[in-house]
């Protein structure tokens, strides 16, 4: 917990602090590497908890201009199932 009297913060009125790096309403410092080799370096990974039901997406890297990471799972690259969940590797399409 901070202390009070820090303004900058806007810990006493309805500001969002400055960008902090686990916000993903944020913009990151820079951008993400673009992916290489594309045919085989995962963009995204999702895992899906069988426990709550989540669902976590994990940006790894940029597609290349003319591709995209596809964001349906039956577009996977890779699915492993674990003992809590699913994990799926999605590569640039």
């Amino acid at each position: 917990m901070r202390a009070p009297g820090n303004l900058a913060d806007g810990w006493y009125r309805n500001v969002p602090p400055k960008c902090p790096s686990n916000d993903p309403n944020t913009l990151p410092d820079s951008p993400p590497p673009t992916c290489d080799p594309v045919e085989s370096d995962a963009c995204m990974a999702i895992s899906e908890s069988f426990l709550t039901g989540a669902t976590f997406l994990k940006r790894d890297c940029a597609c290349p201009v003319g591709r995209y990471c596809p964001s349906d799972l039956r577009m996977a690259a890779d699915r492993v199932e674990l003992p809590k969940g699913v994990y799926y590797l999605m590569n640039c399409a």
